[in-house]
């Protein structure tokens, strides 16, 4: 019987597509790499079946299947992104910005802190001065009053 016959028709991998299937499996473990992943987080057969420039029909259900369940086990699925690994990526972009942003606020924090001690201590000079002269004014008070003079 044909594949045309048993209904597999475009389900049987050629030479041509087991030579490239080898070789793209080749480079995988060569360069560390693993299979893609789809949105659902399990391997994209279509994208490994671009890459083939095969059906995706012969990974999943033609003559390769066996073969690319075992690659599959065996080489692994890339992890998905997450949004949390997608914040880690950006959060560790940002590390040297941050890091020159606390160092510039660390160095504001410290001249308010300098400029709030001179603050305080015009703030007590002034009292003193008011002090001394509501003391001036009442001792004037006094002189005039009294004809004597006092002070405290």
């Amino acid at each position: 019987m044909t594949a045309e016959k048993k209904g597999l028709k475009g389900q049987q991998a050629t030479p041509g597509n087991i030579t490239r299937y080898a070789a793209y499996k080749e480079q995988l473990i060569a360069t560390l790499q693993k299979f893609p992943c789809n949105q659902f987080g399990t391997v994209s057969v279509e994208a490994v079946a671009e890459k083939v420039q095969c059906t995706p029909k012969v990974l999943q259900k033609g003559s390769l299947a066996r073969q690319f369940e075992r690659d599959v086990e065996f080489i692994g699925v890339e992890v998905k992104k997450t949004p949390d690994s997608k914040l880690a990526q950006k959060a560790e972009e940002k590390t040297p910005e941050n890091s020159s942003l606390t160092k510039h606020l660390n160095v504001k924090i410290k001249e308010c802190e300098a400029q709030r001690e001179v603050i305080k201590r015009l703030e007590d000079k002034a009292r003193q001065l008011e002090s001394r002269q509501k003391e001036g004014e009442l001792s004037l008070c006094e002189l005039l009053k009294t004809g004597r003079r006092f002070t405290l």
